[in-house]
């Protein structure tokens, strides 16, 4: 996998991108990359359209961010679709430890760490 950093301008948004994103996921997105930093890449298909990443795209926008790391790779337009919805579900699939989520915000709480 060979990570780019490209001018944020050449990204298109997926016209038909079926998930809306709602300005609370983007402003969540912002904080964290002004607290950790844009360490995730957006993933392109050949034509520079988004195939996973809308929110940190916008997010990075946002910030007025000139640049944005990127994977680009071949999808035929299945491929892309398939991407893009497995993407986006597998969060929703995923069910939380409760007990553990629990002591990782302690962790935080007790930090005096921002949630």
């Amino acid at each position: 996998m060979k990570i780019e950093e490209i001018d944020i301008n050449e990204i298109k948004p997926y016209k038909s991108n079926p998930r809306e994103i709602p300005i609370e996921a983007v402003e969540k997105v912002m904080k964290s990359i002004k607290e950790f930093g844009n360490n995730q890449p957006i993933v392109l298909d050949q034509n520079n359209v988004i195939v996973v990443g809308h929110t940190r795209w916008k997010a990075l926008k946002n910030l007025g961010r000139n640049k944005a790391f990127v994977v680009k790779r071949e999808f035929n337009k299945s491929e892309a679709v398939a991407y893009r919805i497995m993407d986006n579900r597998s969060g929703q699939e995923s069910k939380w430890e409760k007990e553990l989520l629990k002591q990782e915000l302690s962790t935080l709480q007790d930090e005096n760490f921002d949630i």
